[in-house]
């Protein structure tokens, strides 16, 4: 969506950690709807900068 607004788009960061309670508590409804497996406990974080091109 950045990039079709005309924003460069750089990946700044990128982290595998555990899921935090609030995803814990709806994981197996999330499941349920096929968001992802019953059984995943890891979630990626990233951090995505959007700029103008230079």
């Amino acid at each position: 969506m950045l990039k079709e607004q005309g924003l460069q788009v750089d990946f700044v960061a990128r982290r595998e950690i555990p899921f935090a309670p609030v995803l814990t508590a709806r994981r197996h409804m999330l499941a349920a709807r096929g968001i992802f497996a019953a059984e995943q406990c890891i979630e990626e974080n990233v951090v995505i900068r959007g700029g103008q091109h230079s």
